[in-house]
């Protein structure tokens, strides 16, 4: 036999014998007895007596405060707190930045980017005029 050939079965056989086995499978199905049955409804009724009965149709629904849907939606105190922290330190980095931070500031919005916006407008008009802008 070759590598790429089948089994000496046909699908269609196999198939055939695949369902024969699948249908004798199904005839002989157990069933449970009275017994179990009637203990696992017993539990099931046990089960369902714990739940909480259904709000009437017409009962008003209760209302929700905005400072407790608030607190849900930032995620409770662990997260309120997380956020006051977040927040009080932007504020002290905002207000006294790293030394090296304001150097970088300078640079990029100080009189060193002004000239550097203006070297560009030679590059700017030379684009212009070929038609690129």
């Amino acid at each position: 036999m070759k590598p790429g050939d089948r089994n000496d079965m046909d699908s269609a056989s196999g198939e055939t014998a695949l369902e024969r086995a699948f249908e004798a499978a199904r005839q002989d199905a157990p069933v449970p007895d009275a017994h179990l049955m009637r203990r696992i409804m017993a539990d099931a009724e046990e089960v369902q007596a714990g739940f909480a009965p259904a709000a009437p149709v017409g009962a008003p629904a209760r209302r929700v405060r905005l400072g407790a849907l608030l607190m849900e939606a930032v995620g409770g105190f662990r997260g309120l707190g997380g956020l006051a922290a977040a927040s009080a330190f932007g504020l002290w980095l905002g207000l006294s930045p790293p030394q090296g931070l304001s150097d970088y500031a300078l640079a990029f919005y100080g009189e060193t980017g002004l000239g550097a916006a203006s070297a560009l407008d030679a590059d700017y008009a030379y684009l212009a005029s070929l038609g690129e802008l």
